[in-house]
């Protein structure tokens, strides 16, 4: 078993943000921090909690407004400075916001995030974005973004070329651009 100030040491690199000079980048000795040179990065922290939240949750979705209520419960001490948003999971490639058009009663409905971490996705890009498109028939950029990033500096090549190789572009009837598989077409 790991010593525990290790594991320690180990959270707070993840969960923290750097205060280190470019000298210190140059020489990993100086960069360990002392405890009172560590600061917290809010997004992090907030990101690992959303996490922990979805896999405690058996069913992998929350009502929107549910989960940030329950969010920000885990989240206390950080007072008026931070408040996470949805919008950072969706940008973080930690979940996904279904839009339920209408419930039952024919009311709109309460969108759902759905957990679908970029991180549990294949390394592989045509495997990867097959995984996508089994999710969803179709996307917009931004939404795909935080699931391709990764093959971007894995794959040395640009998002462009990499939505030009497994997508095809259409458009709606508000010229929003939408991303389909080359296969399904």
């Amino acid at each position: 078993i790991h010593d525990p100030l290790d594991v320690v040491n180990h959270c707070i690199h993840l969960l923290s943000v750097s205060r280190s000079t470019p000298e210190e980048e140059q020489d990993p000795a100086l960069t360990a921090p002392a405890p009172s040179d560590v600061r917290f990065d809010m997004e992090k922290v907030a990101i690992a909690l959303a996490h922990e939240l979805f896999t405690r949750n058996s069913t992998q979705r929350w009502p929107r407004d549910a989960f940030r209520t329950e969010w920000h419960l885990k989240m206390p001490g950080v007072g008026p400075d931070f408040e996470p948003s949805v919008e950072l999971l969706l940008q973080h490639g930690v979940a996904l916001l279904v839009s339920n058009d209408k419930n039952d009663s024919g009311e709109s409905a309460t969108p759902t995030l759905r957990y679908f971490p970029e991180s549990k996705l294949p390394l592989e890009s045509k495997l990867r974005f097959e995984k996508l498109f089994a999710v969803r028939k179709q996307w917009r950029q931004a939404d795909l973004e935080p699931y391709v990033a990764p093959l971007v500096v894995l794959e040395g090549k640009a998002l462009a070329e990499l939505l030009l190789k497994h997508t095809v572009v259409t458009k709606d009837e508000d010229a929003t651009q939408w991303y389909q598989s080359r296969g399904t077409r």
